[in-house]
């Protein structure tokens, strides 16, 4: 049996947001919308650019590497958040289409970002699974994943196939929730490899993350 409760703002004009329950699954999941990117480069740049250089091919790749692509989560869906889902021991995990930390070299602005993260680890949900990354992320690069809070919720790729992993390898990702003395989630990576086919018998190690 699977319970859906569904919640949005007193106006009915925001975003919604769901709290899903399985009969037997000792963790609830809560599906998010996610903050907006917009991929805008102003009108300005592009006139620049395209006057200043002939090459065409070359004015298209810098208007794509200098993109503003910020991310926006609005107050009212935060409180949203804050108020309508109950409090509960239950553990629980997000689940959104954008990441919500901010790194890169071209570093996606999350305004209130860190409040909805904070929002909801309060909410018991102490990892949200999001889709894809806008950057590679690599354990050797300054653009790495930076330290978290212990009081935010923590985001953790679980990307679709051939995306930007959690370990930096391309693949496709395995999460699996483990009851031991706590409740844990358990992340692999099956690699695709150069060719375009899966590794045989090649899957990574645990990545550890505490519910």
């Amino acid at each position: 049996t699977v319970k859906v409760f569904r919640y949005h703002s007193a106006e009915g004009d925001g975003p919604p947001l769901a709290l899903v329950a399985v009969e037997g699954v000792p963790v609830e999941f809560i599906l998010l919308v996610s903050s907006y990117h917009s991929g805008i480069v102003s009108g300005e740049f592009r006139t620049l650019v395209k006057e200043d250089i002939a090459d065409e091919t070359v004015a298209k790749k810098i208007i794509k590497y200098v993109r503003h692509d910020c991310g926006y989560i609005d107050n009212s869906y935060i409180a949203l958040v804050a108020h309508a889902i109950p409090d509960s021991n239950t553990p629980r995990i997000g689940i959104v289409h954008h990441h919500l930390e901010q790194f890169g070299a071209l570093c996606q602005v999350n305004k209130n970002a860190e409040m909805f993260r904070e929002t909801l680890f309060k909410k018991k949900a102490r990892i949200a699974l999001h889709g894809h990354l806008h950057l590679f992320e690599s354990e050797d690069s300054e653009y790495k994943r930076p330290e978290e809070a212990h009081s935010l919720c923590r985001g953790i790729p679980c990307s679709t196939l051939c995306a930007n992993t959690v370990d930096s390898e391309r693949g496709f990702m395995i999460h699996r929730i483990l009851k031991r003395d706590k409740l844990l989630i358990s992340s692999h990576v099956w690699p695709i490899s150069i060719r375009g086919s899966f590794s045989e018998n090649r899957i990574s190690g645990e990545i550890i993350h505490e519910l």
